[in-house]
């Protein structure tokens, strides 16, 4: 147990894993996709501003990997972003989540304006956001979701 922002945690918690086993490598990119809209929806209707920005795949691998982060005064991590990025809503916006050009539009809307934590903050990509949206606040780390590179298929 350690305290932190005055709760006591441990390394115990739950969680839920969702994996995809695809054909190839763009069902499993549009299963990702997929995932981080569901991902998207969940916390708008919950209430919560999170942000979805770059994370480091770790030992796994991959080369798209997204944390979400919901911001909060009592975060233990500090964000930077662009406000650009808590200005959007997924809404009552309705789509096909199997049309894999629209999901696929809609996570570049959401992952392509600033967003990054102070340990991978770049001070010289944030100063080219115009400083009226430039924000830096505290945010809880929630949810990480990796796409991992695909193996081949053993039978070649």
């Amino acid at each position: 147990m350690r305290p932190r922002f005055g709760v006591m945690r441990g390394r115990e918690f739950l969680m839920k894993d969702g994996y995809s086993f695809d054909i190839d490598r763009d069902s499993a990119l549009h299963a990702y996709n997929r995932h981080m809209v569901s991902y998207l929806r969940t916390y708008e209707r919950m209430g919560l501003t999170a942000i979805p920005m770059r994370a480091a795949s770790g030992p796994i691998g991959g080369d798209n990997t997204h944390e979400f982060l919901v911001l909060a005064e009592t975060g233990e991590s500090e964000v930077f972003y662009d406000s650009a990025v808590t200005d959007l809503r997924l809404g009552t916006r309705e789509f096909d989540a199997e049309d894999r050009e629209t999901v696929a539009e809609i996570c570049a809307e959401f992952t392509s304006s600033y967003a990054r934590t102070d340990e991978t903050h770049d001070e010289a990509l944030f100063n080219e956001v115009p400083e009226e949206r430039r924000r830096v606040a505290r945010g809880i780390p929630m949810r990480l979701m990796g796409y991992p590179p695909c193996l081949p298929h053993p039978a070649g």
